[in-house]
């Protein structure tokens, strides 16, 4: 079920309690999931999880089965909420599990709500980011019966819109939001409100993709997955030849050991890289940007030749201009995308890899019609003929359009080094369940707090 919520609950006064930053080192557990869509599908028996350096264990054996075949009770089903606080929009899963002593634990199903714009929005006004929540808060009491709300865990994991800004501006709103969660019904667990290492984001989401596609814990070789968010982007797979090995530096290097298997993973997040950021460096924002936002204005040769509006970064509305007519070159276009992604670092094997791409890259790649609202796949020279078609175009209505998908294919193709030919699969669901690294954290919390039976 997907929900979009456009407008902010109007203000409350919220008591404003401290929490401790958080988020060293996440556990994880995997569980094979039951899922509607298909008739296929695994669950697993949980053990807790242990985390020794930069190997992260998950134990447990997958037993697949076609159906349940048991009798439930509503004290069979275990729900979490894990709300995901972008640099674009703050989001919440709410998922719901059958676990019950002596059987396995599935996966039933996940509603999702939307709400825009994100947290770091309200870098000034603390107290309007946490109830820029509360119709999403509201819809979750509907959504979990009134008698599992209080051993319901509720937690919410910023990303890189929260990382990007002062600490104090991210402390406060995070005090805030905390005070406000502490309102609801539901179980506030112990560090329930914190910022997200970008690394947790590449291994949650690469875990997530994989197990939802039958590809843990067997002989199938895991896939890559690449996530392209608002802030930053990350890159996560099983790196298969040496040449990678020699290049890659010890930090991207972690290991997970999933059902007595370990999985040698290549995972980094570049901080900065995400579409929004992009936006704002490639038309010159990231050169004022300690200036008053009317006394410049951010431009590029990507955006539509006399083009003339504003735009809305963070908390702060820039005025934006194409250039002349003169200046309006898909080659100049391309050519500054190719230059902001120099600092990623190559990895000429994704082109024998099978790849799954999500987030802005599956948004952009529907906007220009390279795929259906259900996914799909495209090659990695499609986004760059999409940018040369939508250049061409200079469609004044979608001023961005042209700059992302330049962006994006520059991204796979200049940084990653991902051949033109190289086909890449877009999914913004699999069976029924978004994409994203929340459910790895539902899993964590529900362990952590022993509801896992």
């Amino acid at each position: 079920m997907f929900l979009t919520l456009d407008k902010p609950p109007s203000i409350h006064r919220c008591k404003i309690l401290g929490i401790m930053a958080v988020m060293g080192a996440m556990l994880f557990v995997l569980l094979m999931t039951q899922f509607y869509s298909t008739d296929r599908h695994s669950t697993v028996d949980f053990t807790l999880p242990s985390l020794f350096k930069d190997t992260f264990v998950i134990e447990g054996t997958t037993l697949p089965t076609r159906t349940l075949n048991k009798k439930t009770s509503p004290g069979d089903y275990v729900y979490a909420i894990v709300f995901d606080a972008g640099s674009t929009g703050s989001r919440a899963h709410i998922f719901k599990f059958l676990s019950s002593p002596g059987h396995p634990v599935s996966l039933l199903n996940e509603t999702f709500l939307h709400v825009k714009p994100g947290l770091s929005a309200y870098a000034h006004d603390p107290l309007m980011a946490a109830l820029s929540l509360q119709d999403m808060l509201r819809m979750c009491t509907k959504m979990v019966p009134a008698s599992q709300q209080a051993s319901t865990p509720l937690v919410l994991k910023a990303t890189a819109g929260l990382r990007l800004l002062k600490e104090g501006e991210a402390d406060n709103i995070l005090n805030e939001v905390t005070a406000n969660f502490k309102k609801w019904p539901f179980r506030l667990p112990f560090d329930a409100v914190g910022i997200m290492d970008g690394v947790d984001e590449g291994v949650f989401s690469w875990i997530t993709v994989n197990f939802m596609l039958g590809l843990l814990g067997g002989n199938e070789k895991p896939l890559a997955a690449l996530d392209l968010g608002g802030g930053s982007t990350q890159i996560t797979f099983v790196p298969q030849e040496q040449s990678t090995l020699k290049l890659v530096p010890e930090s991207y290097m972690k290991t997970v050991k999933l059902f007595s298997k370990e999985y040698h993973l290549y995972t980094h997040s570049y901080l900065n890289f995400g579409l929004m950021s992009a936006r704002f460096t490639l038309t010159g924002g990231d050169q004022h940007a300690d200036d008053d936002p009317n006394s410049f204005v951010l431009t590029s040769p990507c955006i539509p030749a006399g083009y003339s509006g504003n735009y809305t970064y963070g908390d702060q509305v820039f005025h934006l201009r194409g250039p002349s007519v003169e200046e309006y070159r898909f080659e100049s276009c391309l050519y500054s995308t190719q230059g902001l992604v120099k600092p990623v670092l190559p990895v000429e094997e994704l082109s024998g890899q099978d790849v799954y791409i999500f987030s802005y890259f599956f948004d952009r790649a529907k906007d220009a019609g390279l795929i259906g609202s259900s996914g799909g796949t495209a090659t990695v020279g499609d986004f760059k003929a999409a940018a040369q078609k939508v250049f061409k175009q200079a469609d004044k209505r979608h001023p961005w359009l042209a700059l992302d998908l330049a962006y994006i294919y520059s991204l796979l193709s200049t940084g990653y080094h991902i051949s033109d030919s190289t086909s890449v699969h877009l999914k913004k669901k699999i069976a029924d369940v978004e994409v994203s690294w929340a459910l790895g954290a539902a899993f964590e919390v529900l362990t952590e707090e022993g509801l896992l039976r």
